[in-house]
């Protein structure tokens, strides 16, 4: 899991833009585990570590690295 976490993170941090669940996991090549990215990147929004864009449901949510 940690391994996934670091993932993502580094993910987002070279995003150009604000990315949601799905490009998320796409990128780090688990786009099986959108699940788990959600989790992650809630916990890393609620860590002040990501910010949180809304949309109009969880699933347009973005999020950009602070």
């Amino acid at each position: 899991m940690l391994s996934l976490q670091e993932r993502v993170v580094a993910y987002v941090r070279e995003s150009a833009k604000p990315v949601n669940v799905e490009e998320i996991a796409a990128g780090v090549d688990s786009p099986q585990e959108c699940e788990t990215v959600f989790k992650i990147v809630r916990r890393l929004v609620e860590n002040e570590r990501l910010k949180l864009e809304r949309g109009e449901t969880l699933f347009d949510d973005r999020y950009v690295s602070l």
